[in-house]
């Protein structure tokens, strides 16, 4: 399934391919995609954005332009156009939460997975946590077995154990990432799917 994807249109959006209309969104600040899968076609495409200055988010929440001193409008975040198969992650949540003796600590993952096809599919969901060398610290404890109808979505919490885990503190970062969250389909010599969670470095630098 193809994806489009913008990280920020001030302070709303219209957006058409190949003059189908595939999405609007008010918003400026906010993220916002659609899938264009049908609107794309083999060679060539055109892509058309009508960003709006004013919209209803900016007349009565943020009012930046306001704020400003000038008119504020147009595509000033990045904008990506990415493939995934039709049984893919779309939900990746975490947080931590450590035991009273600030020593072992429990990853808590939520992850959303979607069937964007017409006919129904069998998975496996597995999370594994790495540590910035790449070890494997962590991997939740068994598959979870998904049943997921044709367009479907399932969403699922799990609780991974870390013992002793390096800790956060403004002196000494660390970064553990959710590299990867795999999915294999239940079928036969089905291929493992992977999704990568990684950020860029400059991001990382930024951290």
């Amino acid at each position: 399934r193809w994806k489009l994807r913008f990280e920020g249109v001030y302070s709303g959006a219209e957006v058409w391919v190949n003059g189908t209309p595939v999405m609007r969104h008010d918003g400026g600040a906010t993220p916002f995609e659609a899938d264009i899968t049908e609107a794309v076609r083999a060679g060539r495409n055109l892509l058309a954005v009508r960003a709006k200055e004013r919209t209803r988010c900016s007349d009565e929440l943020d009012r930046m332009s306001y704020y400003a001193g000038y008119p504020l409008g147009g595509i000033f975040r990045s904008v990506r156009l990415y493939r995934v198969p039709e049984v893919h992650v779309c939900l990746l949540e975490v947080h931590t939460e450590f035991d009273r003796d600030y020593r072992n600590a429990t990853a808590v993952v939520r992850v959303g997975v979607v069937n964007a096809s017409s006919r129904p599919r069998d998975a496996r969901l597995s999370v594994d946590l790495f540590d910035p060398g790449g070890n494997r610290v962590a991997t939740s404890p068994g598959p979870v077995s998904l049943k997921l109808a044709p367009w479907g979505h399932e969403e699922h919490l799990m609780k991974i154990p870390v013992e002793v885990p390096r800790k956060w503190d403004a002196e000494h970062p660390t970064r553990i990432l959710f590299r990867q969250i795999c999915f294999r389909r239940t079928t036969p010599h089905a291929p493992l799917l992977r999704s990568a969670f990684d950020r860029p470095r400059s991001e990382e630098r930024r951290s």
